[in-house]
């Protein structure tokens, strides 16, 4: 019998976040209020397309809420320019967009590697 044993699959690798953490579901959502803006935004955009849209907010109040800081701080909105920058890259153009009053970088989705 082997002694040391397979880490159960539902484990996420050491380093990684959590299953269903506040990183993964705000991943998901950014990607699809991203695609749904054209695949290219800035950061506030991208904030304002998920508070607005109906099913991106239902899923902010349900299951990233309760993982709100004390402080109160939108936790997920912080990370937003970071999985931006991440899974996108800049236009090298910048515009003022809606929620900022300075012009902020515009990013383009990364096609998905085939």
């Amino acid at each position: 019998a082997n002694l040391l044993g397979k880490a159960p699959a539902s484990e996420a690798p050491l380093g990684g976040p959590p299953p269903d953490s506040v990183h993964t579901i705000t991943r998901e959502l950014v990607l699809k209020a991203w695609a749904k803006l054209g695949g290219e935004a800035t950061c506030p955009e991208i904030v304002a397309k998920i508070k607005k849209d109906k099913k991106l907010s239902a899923r902010v109040a349900s299951e990233l809420n309760k993982a709100r800081q004390d402080s109160g701080d939108e936790v997920w909105e912080e990370l937003v320019p970071r999985i931006m920058k991440d899974e996108g890259e800049w236009t090298k153009e910048k515009r003022v967009s809606e929620g900022s009053d300075r012009p902020v970088k515009i990013f383009r989705l990364r096609e998905p590697a085939a």
